[in-house]
């Protein structure tokens, strides 16, 4: 059986693949050694049952984080931009499962400590149902 946050971190690997951001196929849940930027992690997620057992919805909250090495910003705000709008725009077609809200609920963008390396942090908040 799929649960709901993998089926959400499927969702959102196919579309970020499929929407061909400058990560490429770069996008992970553990980063290989050596893995080139930019790149997209499927970070942690929370799963918390919403109502009754018996109808199966959970909200999920997944964490999604872009790293880039260009200079600036600005790779690290496209690639998070078009996630963030995979979201919004109801993208995101989860196996076995039917998303009934899907939010973004900040975006985080900072420069790590080299001063080169870029991160965007992205907080998706999602209520998935499973599918009739």
């Amino acid at each position: 059986m799929i649960t709901p946050d993998y089926a959400l971190q499927d969702a959102l690997v196919r579309a970020c693949k499929a929407a061909r951001t400058a990560a490429g196929d770069n996008i992970f849940d553990k980063v290989p050694a050596k893995a080139a930027y930019p790149r997209v992690v499927i970070g942690p997620s929370q799963v918390v049952p919403i109502g009754a057992s018996c109808l199966g919805a959970k909200e999920v909250t997944q964490q999604v984080d872009v790293w880039t090495d260009s200079v600036g910003f600005g790779a690290a705000r496209q690639i998070a931009g078009t996630i963030v709008s995979l979201v919004e725009d109801d993208q995101l077609q989860p196996t076995g499962f039917v998303i009934a809200l899907a939010v973004v609920e900040s975006t985080d963008i900072s420069r790590e400590s080299d001063g080169i390396v870029s991160r965007a942090r992205i907080s998706i908040r999602a209520i998935l149902q499973p599918a009739a």
